[in-house]
């Protein structure tokens, strides 16, 4: 049997409204906080989240709805085999 996850980076500095990151808490696994010193934000909070495929369709008209207009959301697909 073969699982279809999508593995998304979203750093919490490109939505305008954090409180939509709600929806997406229970797929949660990590967060890494990098300093871009560079950037206009110079900190990102960089969330991980394993979301199955079934639950990625309601997840992402959210997410497209929020996301500033110069930035965007990793995804990449995961195939796990049990």
């Amino acid at each position: 049997m073969e699982v279809k996850m999508y593995r998304l980076g979203i750093i919490e500095e490109s939505i305008d409204d954090n409180r939509i990151l709600e929806k997406a808490k229970q797929f949660f696994i990590s967060q890494r906080i990098e300093e871009v010193p560079e950037d206009t934000c110079p900190i990102w909070h960089t969330n991980e989240y394993h979301v199955p495929d079934d639950d990625l369709e309601d997840l992402l008209p959210v997410l497209e709805q929020h996301i500033k207009s110069t930035w965007y959301i990793h995804a990449l697909m995961m195939i796990i085999f049990m």
